[in-house]
């Protein structure tokens, strides 16, 4: 009766292995698995940098967007106040002498939100001034 190490030694007992064989297999294995990993660690990197390039564009735009509005509603409410006080006096001139103080302080808040609608685009912070990918 043979056994299971009889018969294999008889197949393959021609073949010539080297003594340092199981050596070099797991060093072959061990170097697969570290570009494996390598691997997946640049697909990951890749996929963060382009989710930091979506987030960073979709604030630029956010940014963008938010001080066109600003700068949007500003000018109309200064208009509308303008209107309103050269208006007021006929209405009222009691209300007009006592508002004057308060109309003149609202249109320069309004005229610095205009103004910073105007030149905040130029002075991009530093998220919004990146372009392109991060250098780490």
């Amino acid at each position: 009766m043979t056994t299971i190490d009889d018969s294999l030694s008889r197949l393959f007992g021609a073949i010539d292995v080297p003594s340092d064989f199981e050596t070099l297999v797991m060093a072959r294995v061990h170097a697969a698995e570290m570009q494996s990993m390598a691997e997946h660690a640049n697909c990951a990197q890749t996929s963060a940098q382009q989710s930091y390039d979506t987030a960073a564009g979709n604030l630029r735009q956010w940014y963008r967007a938010a001080l066109r509005m600003l700068t949007l509603d500003g000018l109309g409410a200064a208009t509308l106040l303008v209107v309103l006080m050269a208006e007021v006096p006929r209405v009222s001139p009691r209300l007009a002498s006592n508002g004057s103080m308060y109309a003149l302080s609202l249109i320069a808040l309004i005229a610095a939100v205009v103004f910073i609608g105007k030149v905040a685009p130029q002075l991009d912070g530093p998220v919004l001034a990146r372009s392109g990918r991060r250098s780490d």
